[in-house]
């Protein structure tokens, strides 16, 4: 049953990516290598689409590089990336944390990385347009939702490292539903980014194909939860 789940999330991705490729000339030859100076170009459009009021709060997003000997999260989890929030009075702050070896410089790709940017500023839309939908009074104990109806505080019962595979069982559904709107958004915003349209179709490719490899991990802590589900039922 895990596959309904994930086809709906890919039905919405490749609309997307077709209309991308409709609207950026489909005849373009997709190759090519993703600069520095594009780079810069989708982190300064995030960061500068991050910032904003709404009726009861303010709110920003920065870009972090880290690594694991000066970022907890990193070196417990060993993600690629990631975004939190954080409320400072009635101030709402974003961190998109990339991971790197070297802060200065990219492990791997500016493509990767931008992918990964776009993904976590996903988050970030996510939540913002729910906040700016409802205007939440924010306080320390606020409990925020994104546009999928993902809490931010939906993963405090399992703080512990060795917890964490159960967290992404257990809340697999809501979780799978996040990530397909950060997908969504990460692919929406290629569009408006100050790029050519060359440029714009070869990050669209390669989102795409990262957004389905991540919508297929997620998917199999679906198929886990299901598994565990018929097992109850069957006690």
């Amino acid at each position: 049953m895990h596959e309904v789940f994930i086809q709906s999330g890919l039905d919405m991705i490749f609309q997307l990516e077709q209309q991308c490729r409709q609207k950026w000339c489909p005849w373009v030859r997709e190759r090519g290598v993703i600069s520095q100076a594009v780079y810069q170009a989708t982190c300064d459009y995030i960061v500068a689409q991050s910032r904003g009021k709404t009726k009861h709060f303010d709110y920003g997003c920065g870009i972090y590089y880290k690594n694991k000997t000066n970022d907890p999260v990193l070196k417990t989890y060993d993600y690629l990336a990631y975004f939190s929030p954080v409320i400072t009075n009635t101030f709402l702050e974003g961190r998109i944390v990339i991971n790197r070896q070297d802060p200065s410089h990219p492990d791997k790709t500016y493509q990767n990385e931008i992918n990964e940017l776009l993904h976590e500023y996903g988050h970030w839309k996510s939540l913002i347009d729910w906040c700016i939908e409802t205007n939440p009074v924010l306080t320390d104990d606020a409990a925020l939702q994104t546009k999928s109806g993902y809490s931010h505080k939906i993963a405090e019962k399992y703080k512990d490292a060795e917890n964490y595979d159960e967290y992404f069982i257990n809340e697999s559904r809501t979780i799978y539903m996040e990530e397909v709107y950060a997908c969504k958004y990460a692919l929406m915003t290629i569009d408006k980014l100050p790029i050519s349209n060359v440029e714009k179709m070869v990050i669209a490719q390669y989102v795409k194909t990262r957004s389905i490899e991540t919508l297929a991990l997620y998917a199999k802590s679906i198929e886990k939860l299901l598994e565990l589900e018929h097992k109850e039922k069957q006690k």
